[in-house]
């Protein structure tokens, strides 16, 4: 904020001289004669020469500009008499009675602090990663050859990956993925020291160099980093990273070596619990799940579950085929956790651009399904979920027999279960307007072949609770 109050006020002086430039011309009117640019001053004309200490001065000034305009402007309004009331004097009064003089300083420091100006914005954006702020690997493998001396041993690096970076991107978009890096650098930087080089290596891995640390001081970093990710409560999933630790403590270690050791580090990490870091993604978005059917869906308090597992025997499925049917039961419509609250919860039937909105979940769905290895083989089945068996469905437009049959079965139930159910938009139906309705579509929504099984299948379980 302080660069920015600075940078604005001395814009503001400049224009205030131009203005004043501008009044001191009119008021000299044609005493002051028509010289080219590039034509030296005439010493008969009383002009000042380009030797001249005022001449001189100005020179100087451009240089500490062009050198550190941060200081040049802070010493701004320090010259002497101060800012406004050189501002307040006319021309006449000045220490230079010539307008040539004026404009020359006003201008040449203009462009001057402009040239600088650029010049380290490009400098600094060639060293800092734009999404995060951070440095970038340019600016770290310079550190880390700068700092590769004997004064700065023991020289330690700590590699971080970012986890479930790419189930973020494919699911809730890659907005959503870089807000997730740029949560993730700002953990870095409140956990790290103002010394230590805090980088983005790229993609979602970062790195930080820390000179003249210990092995144990580095684990007390890496410790702080890895507390602080798990008392986040970013959502959609926590925040998970997996970490390696290398240091060089004398000039027999090369950097390459050094680099390797903490990578082989972090991917033996990444590899030895990844089991559990999915385990920990996925009961996350079920919970979020739980959370938003509670909220905008309807509750089915297992019903569901139950018409899967007695429709799976009346069809005769594989116990395989049958654990995946009772599975999809659960996560079929996963990838609504990714579409915005209001949609989902809107009691008022969804406008065009909103509905479009809505056809997404079954391919959110299949891409969230294929990042778990339990849930990899229901992909296919997710994405074709929401098909018809006259073709109309989406998103592929498939239909019969190219639709799957678990896929079929699930989405027929699932139907059957909304009819009977309280919906935002719809009261709910009794158990034989449900079955009418459904009845109705055999044949357009649904296979023809599996109606009659749901039916019976319906009947068996109210026959058994009664």
């Amino acid at each position: 904020m302080k660069k920015r109050s600075l940078k604005r006020g001395f814009f503001e002086r400049i224009d205030f001289k131009q203005e004043l430039i501008r009044d001191t011309s009119q008021q000299i009117g044609s005493e002051i004669p028509d010289i080219d640019c590039d034509e030296k001053p005439n010493p008969s004309e009383n002009h000042l020469d380009t030797d001249t200490p005022q001449m001189i001065r100005s020179k100087n000034n451009e240089e500490r500009i062009m050198e550190d305009p941060l200081s040049a402007m802070q010493n701004y309004d320090k010259k002497e008499g101060g800012e406004q009331e050189r501002q307040l004097k006319p021309a006449s009064d000045r220490q230079s009675k010539n307008p040539r003089l004026i404009i020359h300083e006003t201008e040449e420091s203009f462009f001057a602090f402009t040239r600088s100006y650029e010049q380290r914005k490009i400098l600094e954006n060639s060293f800092h990663d734009r999404l995060t702020g951070l440095y970038n690997r340019r600016y770290f493998e310079e550190e880390l050859s700068r700092l590769d001396t004997p004064r700065q041993y023991p020289l330690t690096l700590l590699l971080a990956d970012v986890n479930g970076l790419k189930l973020v991107n494919d699911a809730f978009g890659h907005h959503k993925g870089d807000e997730l890096l740029k949560k993730f650098a700002g953990i870095l930087r409140e956990c790290c020291r103002q010394e230590d080089v805090v980088a983005r290596w790229g993609g979602d891995e970062f790195t930080v160099l820390l000179p003249q640390t210990p092995p144990t001081a580095g684990e007390e970093i890496r410790s702080r980093v890895e507390k602080r990710c798990g008392e986040s409560e970013w959502q959609p999933i926590p925040i998970s990273v997996s970490t390696g630790l290398a240091t060089k403590k004398d000039t027999a270690v090369g950097l390459m070596d050094l680099l390797q050791e903490a990578e082989e580090k972090m991917f033996h990490q990444k590899t030895l619990h990844s089991r559990t870091i999915r385990q920990t993604f996925l009961f996350s978005l079920k919970q979020r799940m739980r959370e938003l059917k509670k909220q905008c869906m309807s509750d089915h308090k297992g019903l569901d579950l139950a018409l899967h597992l007695a429709m799976g025997k009346e069809l005769h499925l594989s116990e395989r085929d049958l654990q995946d049917f009772l599975l999809l039961a659960t996560v079929h419509d996963i990838g609504k956790i990714a579409l915005p609250l209001d949609i989902l919860c809107k009691k008022e039937p969804l406008s065009d651009e909103e509905w479009e909105i809505v056809k997404r979940h079954p391919e959110i769905g299949s891409r969230i399904c294929q990042f778990f290895p339990q849930l990899a083989n229901l992909a296919e089945t997710i994405l074709a979920y929401r098909e018809r068996w006259d073709g109309h469905g989406y998103p592929a437009g498939l239909k019969n027999d190219e639709i799957p049959r678990l896929a079929r079965a699930s989405s027929l139930i699932n139907a059957f279960v909304a009819i009977i159910s309280h919906r935002p938009f719809c009261p709910p139906k009794s158990v034989e307007e449900a079955l009418q309705e459904i009845k109705q579509e055999a044949g357009r929504r649904f296979d023809p072949a599996l109606v009659p099984v749901l039916k019976k299948t319906v009947q068996n379980i109210l026959f058994e609770k009664e």
